[in-house]
């Protein structure tokens, strides 16, 4: 957890390799620049927590976070830029998205499909947030299915019951 707060830091993981998340771990005000390919996995028992802090591509798309079964994101006025899936969760995780901005991302936010053909367990909350294109995407790495010019969706749930947003807090917003 080596992270000081209000710090940009530049991840420089091979591209491909995944930064594993196995403790909790608190972003507080940074700024992550993060190469092409790189994928963050939240892992059963660990919860990833943005606040205030911006993760954006170093050049090509990065992948995203991925959280596991039993693992948990929250993200509070913070911006996810510049991946193929801002959020994707698997069946069994927490995601709590609140007053954040998801940008020029293929997908802002997408729940897995649980497998058995019945409904997702996925616990998810979204308020507050702004799903966007502004400009262009960036461009894909290697290997990454192709997209086209435009996101493919803010918010894919699959097989899922549940809200989006809350009568008591700020709407999200969709464009482009």
């Amino acid at each position: 957890n080596n992270v000081d707060p209000s710090v940009s830091y530049d991840v420089n993981f091979f591209p491909y390799e995944p930064v594993e998340i196995y403790t909790d771990l608190t972003l507080n005000s940074n700024n992550l620049n993060i190469m092409e390919g790189v994928q963050f996995v939240v892992h059963s028992g660990a919860t990833l927590t943005l606040i205030s802090s911006n993760l954006s591509a170093c050049g090509s798309m990065w992948r995203g976070i991925l959280v596991h079964r039993g693992g948990k994101v929250i993200i509070r006025n913070s911006s996810i830029k510049d991946a193929e899936y801002g959020v994707f969760a698997l069946d069994g995780s927490q995601v709590y998205v609140y007053d954040s901005q998801l940008e020029n991302n293929v997908v802002g936010i997408e729940t897995s499909d649980n497998g058995s053909g019945g409904f997702n367990t996925t616990d998810i909350s979204v308020t507050g947030t702004v799903f966007q294109l502004n400009g262009t995407l960036s461009n894909p790495y290697p290997a990454q299915v192709p997209f086209g010019t435009k996101p493919k969706a803010g918010i894919v749930y699959n097989s899922m019951l549940g809200t989006l947003g809350d009568d008591n807090a700020v709407e999200n917003t969709f464009s482009n």
